[in-house]
């Protein structure tokens, strides 16, 4: 099982990402964080779910195993689309044609944000000092 929390960079929302693991595994981790029993309707590969509390408010993006196919992260992108939703909905948001673009953005910063902490080390490219070139003295011709 790996996690990783991170605060969305719009609204400062707390996510907790956790992958690679079964349900029942999450289950455990879940109760063990937030004292919270959850319930898995269906078996799937991946889901989204928030916790709301006194003590304890933050969402949840699980995928069980996550390979970086395309089929993960069509995956992962569907669930970050409910994490958006849901967000959006608790603020009064509804999609519509008027609304779409506010969706668009958002799930465009946590599309962002999700894969920087499921991928650090090759989204953040290293900065390549530029070679400097020196340029060469043109000598003047004397009339």
């Amino acid at each position: 099982m790996k996690t990783r929390r991170i605060k969305d960079p719009r609204w400062g929302e707390l996510i907790t990402l956790v992958w690679n693991c079964s349900q029942e595994e999450l289950g455990e981790y879940i109760l063990k964080k937030t004292g919270c029993q959850i319930v898995q309707s269906r078996q799937s590969d991946g889901s989204f779910f928030s916790i709301h509390g006194v003590k304890f408010d933050e969402q949840f993006l699980w995928i069980e195993e996550f390979t970086w196919t395309i089929n993960q992260q069509a995956l992962l992108a569907h669930e970050i689309f409910h994490l958006v939703d849901c967000v959006l909905g608790d603020r009064g948001f509804e999609l519509n044609p008027g609304s779409r673009e506010a969706y668009a953005y958002y799930l465009q910063d946590l599309i962002r944000a999700v894969w920087l902490a499921l991928n650090p080390e090759p989204a953040r490219k290293k900065k390549v000092k530029k070679k400097k070139v020196k340029k060469k003295k043109v000598k003047k011709k004397k009339k």
